[in-house]
């Protein structure tokens, strides 16, 4: 459940994100985690975003693309992934739609602040 002391790490989480790997914008994080040492420096943090999903993917998209990451989208079903790799940078994302619409978004990066 969440408390303030929960609410207060999942944001710490979500604001080491390097620049290229921002949560979306106004989007509501629901998890957020993350390690600081190698092998696993690393963030993990799940979002919610009021936009649509092909709005989503091509934020990203676009970002990942002018920040030198390859970038490859794929669909199984409902479910869409976005990954790609810079060097021995990677991030993945996953996205679902919402029920009510909007977007939920899983986003793994190696890519850390």
């Amino acid at each position: 459940s969440w408390d303030a002391g929960t609410a207060a790490a999942y944001c710490r989480w979500a604001a080491r994100l390097a620049p290229e790997m921002t949560i979306y914008p106004q989007a509501r994080v629901v998890e957020a985690a993350g390690g600081n040492e190698a092998p696993c420096k690393m963030r993990v943090v799940t979002f919610r975003a009021d936009a649509n999903m092909q709005a989503v993917l091509d934020y990203y998209y676009t970002k990942a693309v002018r920040a030198g990451y390859s970038a490859e989208h794929l669909e199984d079903g409902k479910d869409h992934m976005l990954g790609g790799t810079r060097r021995d940078d990677a991030f993945m994302l996953f996205l679902r739609n919402l029920p009510g619409g909007g977007t939920e978004v899983d986003l793994i990066s190696n890519v850390v602040v």
